[in-house]
């Protein structure tokens, strides 16, 4: 089981419509092909994990590098998995986080073209997103 982590930089904003149309889109196929993850967006910075069997995110990732829908992609970190961390979800969104640790040096990736970002600090971030402890954050 491979789980890959990268960032991109969105060639433009992305309108809660395209968003909802990429989401369909993915978790239909990442169903199909027992792949699972999740996206975080924010003023057009991605990041994303994915995982799922080995050739099956192999070939998915080249798709997305070759997505001209974003630009600057990063590859984080790939690596084996012995289970799955974001198993229920075939795709889960966060859009337009506005709080949380490490916010303006994700949120500012798409202006400057350069992330910082580490693997522990994407996996950090991820995490929080997937408990839904910057959610809670956000509605105080």
């Amino acid at each position: 089981m491979q789980q890959l982590i990268y960032a991109s930089a969105a060639v433009k904003l992305f309108r809660a419509s395209d968003l909802y149309d990429m989401l369909t889109t993915a978790r239909k196929y990442n169903q199909t092909h027992e792949i699972s993850g999740m996206m975080v967006y924010h003023a057009r910075s991605i990041l994303q994990v994915l995982e799922g069997p080995d050739e099956v995110i192999a070939d998915l990732f080249l798709r997305i590098r070759r997505d001209p829908r974003h630009t600057a992609l990063r590859l984080i970190a790939r690596g084996v998995v012995e289970r799955k961390e974001y198993e229920p979800w075939p795709m889960g969104l966060v859009a337009d986080a506005k709080r949380g640790p490490d916010i303006q040096e994700f949120s500012h990736y798409s202006a400057i073209q350069v992330m910082s970002m580490d693997v522990i600090k994407a996996k950090s971030m991820l995490s929080l997103y997937q408990r839904g402890a910057w959610r809670r954050l956000a509605d105080h």
